[in-house]
């Protein structure tokens, strides 16, 4: 089990989980100072609000910092809800979308960093996410007009809500993702072990315990039975966890943390990525199917798309292992993302529009391929008896 210890080890180095806590890096493509925001005004500076309580149905107040422009007028808002910190004052990537003429939203998810609340992994995001975006609708600096992003944990928090139709939510960009936690925790009917044990452990560390001492003890924590009994070895309890393991079979304890049947009641146009290697790969590509089938509208069917590139769970890099796919594999995600955000929120005619709705990294050839759907209307199946 030395995977698990390099795991736990590369989560102390980054100081954040590196297999699950992917959050899409924000807008990391320098623009100028003097670009145009909203009906041609020029954004120089930007309003910092750090720690702005928004308040939830039951009465819990989750954590936001807010940047926008320093300039009269409303602005489409992007929002981005993380378990992994909302960052601080100064946030450069921030700072550049808002000189692009929007709001940028980072928020702590309940029982994170300044938000209130108890930490239930992923079980309150559909209504946590839901009742944020109606209180950044009626704000007076929004002008209507929502996109979210974010990967992994943060690419969830988006599609989560997406089912309650919140009228200011026109736009998402998840990032290797999913929307069926159960069909995530237990594969094909067998816990991720090597998964979620460090993600658990690392997402619930109590405070002054070093991350350390954890690593020593992980061989022996992972490979302890009953599973269900992995905190009493850890020293304290992980009750999103025990509730995991006590729940194998798809019953109702995992409903808020599923679409269902939900994708039929989404509206917003999706710009989905996922990565050939991802451990998230069957949901990104489970979303962008569920959004295309025959039960959706043809004009929300329209305005899906799906990018597959031969990536691991951090997407965008050339290299996976010892494999080198060359410069076309590399993507910036920052810059695709408010090209997207561009012509969804603003309606700028920058070709996104006239680009067919599938893109693929087609490895060997390491070329990029548009296709109009997802799969092949040409693939020839082929059964393989093992």
């Amino acid at each position: 089990m030395t995977t698990n210890i390099k795991i736990l080890n590369n989560m102390k180095k980054a100081g954040v989980l590196t297999l699950f806590a992917l959050v899409a890096v924000v807008f990391m493509c320098p623009i100028s100072p003097g670009q145009a925001g909203q009906e041609g005004q020029v954004i120089k500076q930007v309003i910092e609000e750090m720690d702005v309580k928004v308040p939830m149905r039951d009465g819990i107040r989750l954590s936001a910092n807010i940047y926008r422009p320093d300039a009269p007028g409303k602005y489409p808002v992007l929002l981005m809800r993380s378990p992994y910190g909302n960052g601080g004052p100064g946030n450069i990537e921030a700072a550049y979308a808002v000189k692009r003429g929007y709001v940028v939203v980072l928020q702590d998810t309940r029982g994170r960093y300044e938000s209130e609340g108890i930490f239930d992994a992923m079980q309150p995001e559909a209504l946590d996410g839901y009742d944020t975006q109606q209180w950044i609708g009626a704000q007076p600096w929004c002008n209507g007009s929502i996109g979210t992003f974010g990967g992994s944990y943060v690419g969830f928090t988006q599609w989560m809500p997406a089912p309650f139709k919140s009228p200011y939510l026109k736009t998402m960009f998840p990032v290797v993702t999913f929307s069926d936690l159960h069909d995530v925790v237990f594969q094909n009917g067998a816990f991720r072990l090597e998964l979620f044990g460090p993600w658990s452990f690392e997402m619930t560390l109590p405070y002054k315990i070093r991350l350390d001492s954890i690593v020593k003890q992980a061989d022996k924590i992972l490979m302890s039975l009953p599973l269900i009994d992995m905190d009493k070895m850890l020293g304290w309890r992980i009750p999103f966890l025990r509730d995991w393991l006590m729940h194998p079979e798809h019953d109702r304890y995992w409903e808020r943390t599923s679409i269902g049947e939900g994708y039929r009641e989404i509206s917003a146009s999706v710009y989905g990525i996922g990565g050939w290697y991802d451990i998230l790969l069957k949901g990104t590509i489970d979303n962008y199917l569920k959004m295309t089938s025959h039960c959706i509208a043809p004009e929300i069917r329209e305005k899906q798309r799906l990018m597959i590139g031969p990536w691991v769970h951090d997407a965008g890099k050339r290299k996976v292992g010892e494999l080198d796919f060359g410069e076309e594999a590399v993507m910036n995600q920052a810059e695709l993302m408010l090209r997207w955000f561009d012509n969804q929120l603003k309606g700028i005619d920058n070709g996104m529009n006239e680009e067919p709705p599938v893109k693929i990294f087609v490895m060997g050839d390491n070329k990029w391929r548009f296709e109009n759907e997802w799969p092949l209307a040409r693939t020839q199946y082929v059964n393989y008896y093992l």
